[in-house]
C-alpha cells in the first residue's frame, strides 16, 4: 500500500480501500510515506465509488476527507452470489450453489435464480427515500440476463432510478449500490 501511495503523481494522497480487512493496514501505511495521506473508510466497492463522487479537485485534502466520509453513510452495499457451501448465517439457509443476497455483509435471502435473489435483496434494502440503485454485473451473469434482472428492479421500485454496468468482478453475479 505504501508503495502505491508512494508511487501517485501527488504529494497529498486520499486512499479508499473498499475494504474493511485492507483498513488497518491501509492507516499503518500513512506513517511509512513521506506524503501526505488521509484514509476514508470505505468497506466496499459501492462506498468508495460514493464517495469518489463526492471529490472536488478544487476543495482542500481535509474538505474533500470529510465529504467523501460523510457520503460512505449514504450507500448500502448488496451482493449477489453463489453460496460456496451449505451454510445457515443471520437466519438464511443456503444449500451450496444456491444464490444468497448478502445486504452490508449480513446474508438476507438465498434462491435458486439471481434475479428474484436481487429482487428480494432491494426489498430489503430500498427505503422511501432511497434515489438510485446501480447493478454491476458481473461473475456468471450474462448481460441479457443482467438487462433482464435490471428492468425487473425498475419494475417492481418505481421510485428509485437504476443503472446497469458492466463490473467486470469475476465471482458475483450483482455488486449493489443503493443511495
Amino acid at each position: 500500500i505504501a508503495d502505491a501511495v508512494d508511487a501517485a503523481p501527488s504529494s497529498k494522497v486520499i486512499f479508499l480501500p473498499n475494504n474493511r480487512n485492507i483498513l488497518a493496514a491501509a492507516e499503518q501505511a500513512t506513517a511509512v510515506t513521506s506524503k501526505t495521506v488521509t484514509v476514508v473508510p470505505t468497506a466496499s466497492i459501492p462506498e468508495g465509488i460514493g464517495a469518489l463522487l463526492e471529490f472536488v479537485q478544487t476543495l482542500s485534502l481535509a474538505d474533500n476527507a470529510e465529504s467523501m466520509t460523510e457520503a460512505i453513510s449514504k450507500v448500502r452495499c448488496g451482493e449477489v452470489c453463489s453460496a460456496v457451501r451449505s451454510v445457515k448465517l443471520d437466519g438464511v439457509e443456503a444449500a451450496e450453489g444456491q444464490i444468497i443476497g448478502l445486504l452490508d455483509k449480513k446474508m438476507v435471502v438465498s434462491g435458486d435464480d439471481a434475479g428474484a435473489v436481487l429482487v428480494d435483496l432491494l426489498r430489503a434494502a430500498i427505503t422511501p427515500e432511497s434515489e438510485l440503485v446501480t447493478l454491476y454485473w458481473g461473475g456468471p451473469m450474462g448481460e441479457e440476463e443482467a438487462e433482464l434482472a435490471a428492468e425487473s428492479v425498475s419494475d417492481r421500485f418505481g421510485h428509485v432510478e437504476v443503472e446497469l454496468l458492466p463490473g467486470g468482478q469475476p465471482h458475483y453475479h450483482f455488486i449493489v449500490s443503493i443511495e
